[in-house]
This record gives structure tokens, C-alpha cells and sequence, in this order.
């Protein structure tokens, strides 16, 4: 992946190819170093040009996201981000704090974009992706197709304080299952 890197490094742009299945789906055909790739991978892939971040909520959802705290509403992981701003920080010279992390190179690319941040909010701009992920989308696409207000609520398409995770509650059914 870093010999990859190094490589595409000598490009102002590069651009992926994709493929498409039958059902819609799209993957990269390049192995290794792709946006779909590990998290290594994702790190090492900016955009090319720098964007104004419009909503910097969003900018620290990401950044808990990245670290695991991605289980939270909106609110607690912005809340993350604000109460363990000075170890964030404190990557930038040299803290191992992002070494926790869920993803750790996407979180040590984020708190050195989040120092940026800090360093000039006014004029903060970035070439990271920020992710937002979907739960489910699949049956998020579903639900909202068939306006069935029990399963969106379950996949987060609905507003709701605490965040659902269909996945769990298909395991807990399964489990009852299993113990029957």
C-alpha cells in the first residue's frame, strides 16, 4: 500500500476505476489502495483540491467516528471531540493518542486536519474525506420506499436521540433462537 502510495504521490490527481454488479454495487478494481480500501489505504487518499468545511459538527462527528465512538447521537460525539480536544491536539507533536483508535491512521489524518482547524477556524479548509456512513442502506433505501416508519426509525432514517443499530437487534432475535 505505501509503495502504491509513494507511486501515485508523483500525480497532481489520480482517478479510480469501479465496477459495477448487477444488484448496483460498486467496488474498486484496483487492489489495496482504494477509497474502499483498509484503513491505511483511506488514509493515505486526500482529494486534491482543499474545501471550506461548511459545518464543522460534521468535521468532529467524523473524527469520534473514526476514533469508535461512532455508536453515540450527533451530539455526544461532538461533545467527545470538544472534552478530548488537548489529546487530540497533542497528536500533532507527537502524543500516540490516535494509536486507540478504531481507525487509527484515518484518526492520527484527523487530528492533524483538527489542529489545522484550530490553528485558523476562519479559513479552514481540508482534503480529507469526511465520511458520513449509512446503517443498513439497503434497508434504509427500503423504508423509505415503502414510507414504513417501523424500519426506518430501526436504521436511523428517522430522527431519534439514540442511534439504532439494526445489526444488534437481528442478533438479539437470533440469539433468542438459539436459546429456544
Amino acid at each position: 500500500i505505501l509503495n502504491i502510495a509513494k507511486e501515485y504521490s508523483k500525480f497532481d490527481s489520480i482517478y479510480f476505476v469501479w465496477n459495477m454488479d448487477f444488484r448496483g454495487r460498486i467496488y474498486p478494481v484496483q487492489t489495496l489502495l482504494h477509497p474502499q480500501g483498509s484503513d491505511l489505504a483511506k488514509a493515505l487518499l486526500l482529494f486534491d483540491k482543499e474545501k471550506e468545511v461548511k459545518n464543522i459538527e460534521w468535521f468532529k462527528i467524523h473524527g469520534a467516528n473514526l476514533y469508535g465512538v461512532d455508536k453515540e447521537t450527533y451530539e455526544n460525539r461532538i461533545k467527545w471531540v470538544d472534552e478530548n480536544e488537548e489529546k487530540i491536539l497533542s497528536v500533532a507533536n507527537g502524543s500516540d493518542f490516535w494509536m486507540e483508535a478504531d481507525e487509527p491512521f484515518e484518526f492520527y489524518q484527523f487530528c492533524l486536519e483538527y489542529a489545522k482547524y484550530k490553528s485558523d477556524p476562519k479559513n479552514f479548509k481540508t482534503s480529507i474525506p469526511i465520511a458520513i456512513d449509512g446503517s443498513n442502506n439497503g434497508l434504509q433505501h427500503i423504508s423509505t420506499l415503502f414510507r414504513d416508519k417501523k424500519t426506518a426509525k430501526r436504521v436511523n432514517v428517522l430522527p431519534t436521540q439514540k442511534v439504532e443499530d439494526v445489526y444488534m437487534d437481528v442478533l438479539e432475535e437470533f440469539m433468542k433462537l438459539v436459546d429456544k
